[in-house]
């Protein structure tokens, strides 16, 4: 559902440029995301009411006395007052909860960085490679780069549902992945060494592996990692996801379509063994 927004913005954003030029897009993007704030304050005083009215009822089901309420305030997840209840335990510090993540989480941060390091490219720069190595047009090259984003939108929900009803192994949640990360190097790889294929051909099977990655990756984390390290490993994860896309694009930019291509597929590459790896280390 989310990427949703990502296709939209694929299919209009050639058309707003068309039509009114590089200012009407910057607008509608910046009306984009105005919106996304607007919806973001509306969802939180909806979600914030029915908290308030399920504590109500609550209150109302169950007769206590002064004490024992306090009790169950202090107990509660989350108090009154929005915040959360305070644990008597002793806090380890930044640094023990850091080495105490184990080596499976970080094998399966590198592969994550190894594979956003190759989608993103990717994303940025494929309708360039399309039309530098096949010759395609603009419009063409900008409707098959829908793909990635298009495939998410209708593989990720019934894979996730599967997922659910099944409920595989992390291992095997890991294995998915690393065969969707195989993608990369099997489409795009495959064509920088020379491979005659129509330009839709490696773009779906791409976006396919990537549907694929990307459900089984982020389904296995909370297997990965125990409760009180899930927001420090999401928040570590989210910058190792973000650190080749930072400046790849830059540098495949001015680089030959072919080692631009082969760049991509070597990301793909070294994601797919590092997932495998941590599917075999895994506990």
């Amino acid at each position: 559902l989310l990427r949703s927004g990502s296709v939209a913005a694929f299919f209009a954003t050639p058309l707003v440029l068309s039509a009114g030029g590089v200012e009407a897009v910057l607008l509608v993007a910046a009306a984009v995301g105005a919106s996304g704030l607007v919806f973001a304050l509306v969802v939180h005083l909806v979600v914030s009411a029915l908290e308030r009215r399920r504590r109500r009822d609550e209150l109302q089901r169950v007769d206590v006395d002064v004490e024992s309420y306090a009790r169950l305030a202090d107990d509660a997840e989350v108090s009154l007052t929005g915040r959360a209840a305070p644990d008597a335990r002793p806090k380890a510090s930044l640094v023990e909860l850091v080495r105490s993540l184990p080596r499976s989480y970080w094998l399966y941060a590198a592969a994550g960085a190894c594979v956003y390091g190759a989608i993103v490219p990717w994303l940025v720069l494929g309708a360039k490679l399309l039309q530098r190595k096949y010759g395609v047009s603009l419009a063409l090259a900008d409707r098959l780069m829908l793909m990635p984003e298009a495939a998410i939108v209708v593989f990720c929900p019934p894979l996730g549902i599967a997922v659910d009803r099944r409920r595989p192994h992390v291992r095997r949640k890991l294995r998915w992945a690393a065969l969707g990360a195989l993608a990369f190097p099997l489409s795009l790889g495959i064509v920088a060494l020379g491979a005659r294929l129509p330009a839709a051909v490696p773009t779906a099977a791409l976006a396919v592996g990537w549907s694929v990655f990307n459900t089984m990756y982020w389904a296995a984390l909370t297997d990965l990692l125990p409760s009180e390290s899930l927001s420090l490993g999401a928040g570590l994860l989210g910058g190792a996801l973000n650190l080749l896309p930072s400046f790849l694009p830059t540098v495949l930019a001015v680089a030959a379509p072919d080692r631009a291509l082969l760049a991509i597929a070597a990301c793909g590459l070294a994601g797919a063994a590092l997932i495998g790896r941590c599917a075999a280390v895994v506990e």
